[in-house]
Parts: C-alpha cells; sequence; structure tokens
C-alpha cells in the first residue's frame, strides 16, 4: 500500500507541474515565472546538523499556484555531494498590500554524503510569511523534510528570497501561422531581447597530494566532468551563470556540483571576447571531501568566435572546498550557442525585422524511471535484494527542426535501496512522428548503492506517446543503461507526462 501511495503522489506532482501551461488565446501570453531560493539547517542524525540549500525555478498555475523544478543541496554541515532533485509546488495568498503568505510543496529524489536517506525519496513543506518588494521578496517560516524510506526527519526554521520576472511562453505543439505572425507583428512594437548562451562543458580537475579523500587516501588523480552551462547577460558586460556538472573519470563515483555566479565578459576583438567570473554552489560525493558540500570556483579564459550562433569557451581557475579538503586547479573547455530571447521592454524598444525572429519549440517531460531487477553485478553491495530502482525524472527537450531535438535528463533514486543515486544525461533525440521517438544519450552518474565504475553511462531509449491536447501527451519509454566500464546494466522503462511550448528567439 506504501508503494502505491507514492506513485498517486508522484502522478499528481507531475500534473501539477504542467497543468499551469493551460493553452492561450492570446496572441502574445505573458507568464510571470519566479525563482525561489530557501535554506534549512536540518537534523541529519542526533547532535547532526546539515544546512540545505535549495533552488526552485517555477511557472505560474493561476490562483496564485506556481510548479516546477526544484533542487537541494548540502553546504554546510559534513554531507558534501548530498542532492535531492524533483517537482515544487508552491501556493501564494496577499494579506496586505506588501505582505504575503507562502505554502511549499516538495517531492523527488536523491541523497548522498553517506546520509540516512534510504531509498532517497524525499518530501518537503514549508509555510512562510513574507514581504514584497516589487519584483523581489523575502520570506522566513517553518519546514518539514522526510525521507519516508529512511531516517531523516526533520522540522526547523527557513529563510527563502524569490525573484520574480516576465516570459514570453506560447502553448500549444505546432501553431498555425495566424499565431506566428501575430507574434511577430507584436514583438516588432513592444520588446526588446537580451543574450543567452547554452553550453555543453568538458572539465578536468588537477588535484594534488595535500587533497585527500574522506577515507583518508590522497586523491592526485585527474577528475573528468561533463556538464552544462546556461548564461544570461545582465548590464555592462556582466552575465549570470549556471552550471551543473559530474564526474566520468577519476575514480569518484558520485561526484557532482551545482554552481551560479557572475561572470564580466569584454570583447578584445571581433573574434575574441576575455572572460573572468567567480562562482558558488554545493559540491561532492564518492571520495572527495568537500565538507559540508559548499564550494567557491573563481576562473579567466578566452571565449573563440566561430560564427553568430557558435563559439568555442577555454577557461583556467582554482576550485575551493569552503570547510573540506578539496583545494584544486582546473581546465575547462565549452560548445557554446548562442541566441537571445525576448522580453516584454520597459524603456527603450529594440527594432527586428521578421528574418531575425525564429521559433524554438520546447518540451518538458516529468515522470518515473525504473532500472529493473537491479542485481548483484548491478550493486556496490551483494546484500542488496535484486529489486527495481524507482527513479524521479525530469527531461528538457529544444527541437532542432521538426525530426531532431537536443535532450537533457535528471534523475534521482527514490526506491529500491539506492538512496544518493543521481544521472545527468544529454543526448540527440530523432522523432519519427509525434508518437515515436529514438534517443541516444550518454552522462555521468554515480553515488548511492549501484555501480558505475567511472561514472560514465550510455542509455538508448525507444519512446511512444499518446497525444492528451495540442500541448499534452503521455509518454511511455523502453531503453537500456549500461555503465561504460562495467557495473550498472539492465532493462530501462519511463512513463512521462510530457508538454510542449514554443519560445521565440533571435
Amino acid at each position: 500500500m506504501i508503494y502505491f501511495k507514492k506513485r498517486i503522489f508522484a502522478l499528481l506532482l507531475l500534473f501539477n507541474s504542467v497543468i499551469c501551461f493551460g493553452s492561450s488565446s492570446e496572441p502574445l501570453p505573458v507568464i510571470k515565472n519566479k525563482l525561489v531560493f530557501s535554506f534549512d539547517q536540518i537534523d541529519v542524525v542526533e547532535n547532526e546538523k546539515m544546512g540545505l540549500l535549495g533552488g526552485s525555478y517555477l511557472f505560474p498555475m493561476g490562483a496564485g499556484f506556481h510548479t516546477g523544478l526544484g533542487v537541494y543541496g548540502a553546504v554546510t554541515g559534513d554531507r558534501g555531494g548530498f542532492f535531492t532533485g524533483g517537482l515544487q509546488l508552491t501556493w501564494d495568498k496577499a494579506l496586505t498590500q506588501n505582505y504575503f503568505f507562502s505554502a511549499q510543496l516538495f517531492g523527488g529524489g536523491g541523497g548522498g554524503g553517506a546520509a540516512p536517506q534510504g531509498g532517497g525519496l524525499m518530501y518537503r513543506t514549508s509555510a512562510e510569511i513574507g514581504r514584497n518588494f516589487t519584483d523581489n521578496r523575502v520570506a522566513v517560516g517553518m519546514s518539514y523534510i522526510n525521507f519516508p524510506n529512511g531516517e531523516i526527519e526533520s522540522s526547523q526554521l527557513t529563510f527563502s528570497y524569490s525573484r520574480y520576472f516576465d516570459n514570453l511562453h506560447l502553448s500549444g505543439y505546432r501553431p498555425t501561422s495566424a499565431i506566428l505572425n501575430s507574434w511577430r507583428n507584436a514583438l516588432s512594437r513592444g520588446f526588446s531581447s537580451t543574450q543567452q548562451t547554452f553550453s555543453l562543458q568538458f572539465l578536468s580537475y588537477y588535484p594534488g597530494n595535500e587533497n585527500k579523500g574522506r577515507s583518508g587516501k590522497i586523491l592526485n588523480q585527474r577528475m573528468d566532468m561533463l556538464g552544462v552551462r546556461w548564461s544570461q547577460k545582465l548590464k555592462n558586460n556582466y552575465w549570470f551563470e549556471f552550471e551543473t556538472a559530474g564526474a566520468v573519470s577519476g575514480g569518484i563515483d558520485g561526484f557532482a556540483e551545482v554552481l551560479g555566479g557572475i561572470s564580466y565578459r569584454l570583447p578584445i576583438h571581433k573574434w575574441f571576447t576575455f572572460n573572468s567570473g567567480s562562482l558558488i554552489g554545493a559540491a561532492g560525493g564518492g571520495d572527495v571531501d568537500t565538507g559540508g558540500g559548499g564550494i567557491f570556483r573563481a576562473y579567466t579564459g578566452i571565449d573563440v568566435l566561430i560564427n553568430k550562433r557558435w563559439q568555442i569557451n577555454n577557461q583556467i581557475g582554482m576550485n575551493w572546498a569552503v570547510d573540506g579538503e578539496f583545494l584544486t586547479p582546473f581546465t575547462s573547455i565549452n560548445l557554446v550557442y548562442a541566441f537571445s530571447s525576448f522580453y516584454p521592454a520597459t524603456t527603450e524598444l529594440a527594432s527586428f525585422n521578421d528574418q531575425d525572429i525564429h521559433w524554438r519549440q520546447l518540451r518538458i517531460r516529468s515522470g518515473i524511471q525504473t532500472y529493473f531487477a537491479m542485481n548483484q553485478a548491478s550493486r556496490k553491495s551483494n546484500k542488496v535484494e535484486p529489486v527495481n530502482v524507482d527513479l524521479a525524472s525530469l527531461k528538457l527537450d529544444a527541437y532542432i527542426n521538426s525530426w531532431m531535438f537536443l535532450s537533457g535528463h535528471a534523475l534521482g533514486a527514490a526506491t529500491g535501496g539506492a538512496g544518493g543515486y543521481a544521472v545527468g544525461l544529454v543526448g540527440p533525440g530523432f522523432q519519427f512522428a509525434r508518437y515515436v521517438s529514438v534517443e541516444l544519450l550518454v552522462g555521468a552518474a554515480g553515488g548511492g548503492g549501484l555501480a558505475v565504475d567511472a561514472g560514465k553511462i550510455f542509455q538508448p531509449m525507444l519512446n511512444f506517446e499518446l497525444p492528451i491536447s495540442r500541448s499534452l501527451g503521455l509518454e511511455a519509454s523502453l531503453g537500456y543503461i549500461e555503465a561504460i566500464g562495467g557495473g550498472l546494466s539492465g532493462p530501462v522503462s519511463n512513463f512521462s507526462l510530457a508538454y510542449y511550448f514554443m519560445q521565440p528567439y533571435q
């Protein structure tokens, strides 16, 4: 019965995650998204606390509700590498002109840092009172965090900060030419644009003999990481940066990081741009000792322009664990895709002609993925029964054309004795019709009780979709996962709710 309750709860979260996007007949729908950051000091075991930093990207549902992706990571204590990801639902109610009440619900999976998270399923609820400052909000309240098949259960004070911003959003699959023309005309009259980039990132860390792992072993072997980075221009050559990556070599199964910060980019030639920045965030896992998980990075580098859309970015820098034994230089090379997104203009309008405005088809899929009967060869321990492992699954797809898309997946274990196991996947997809597609995915995985060698995995998937409406579909997938180097292997299934939408870009 508990198992079915968990499944029902997960399906309700999936429904909430897309119902907010209902189609609009307006020629130019503008929605108000929000970013939410929170901090909870939770009890892990008796006399041990862990600082948990949360970040959520949320979309409006109407009637005060927002929903979207939430991620939580350890930044203080001694559980560096503890991460969970899943779906977040919030409800806000105005009390006065400046004050509000907020309730939040999160459900997802993850763990790590040798914490007693059990299978990894995590619930979080909170109730807060806050104050508005135009598009910024601060709040304080109480939160409750529970890992129902583990040992973590904690109530504590919580603090949060929210930032609201306008975004253009057209719900549906392949809108009519009349709708697109009305958008194009409106964009040319009342909107401006801002530069953004999306990067596929390859990093190499070079720890020296002063770096010791949690086991006491010296970590002086090169560590290779695979990740993604998103950037958006602010003002005066300053940019906001967000990135996440996981280990694919170096014998540090389970190491991952999530960071955000500010960079400065200065053009020095028509083909070259100098860049420098600093990031903070959470990192850890495997045998890497990042203490509580807080990490700081400083770097400098050069962007090399290939053409209007593509760049190569090279960086060198240094990583510091705030209270751990991890201090290492690094190099990185990024394959960068550049574009500009539109936003409602408040003062100065930009001018666009029709040839400047393009349309990107996007899709969000949220669901439950299952690794079937993970046997002893796929486990780190031979004491675990060969049961299924269920993972919370979130996917984002960007269509290149009508038959090809690029896909990114994030997954965290929720049941099956694999708490702390997390996966990041990227790769191309090929759409044979709206109903059938194939994905060829590679990525990084680790943590928990599953054996993935250095962390590199390969996962092909065959997807079948049943349309519900012009913007929604139910998807069933079959595939196979294999750790490159040995260990984890077996059949995979995935059940998701898919949502299609479009956004204009320049």
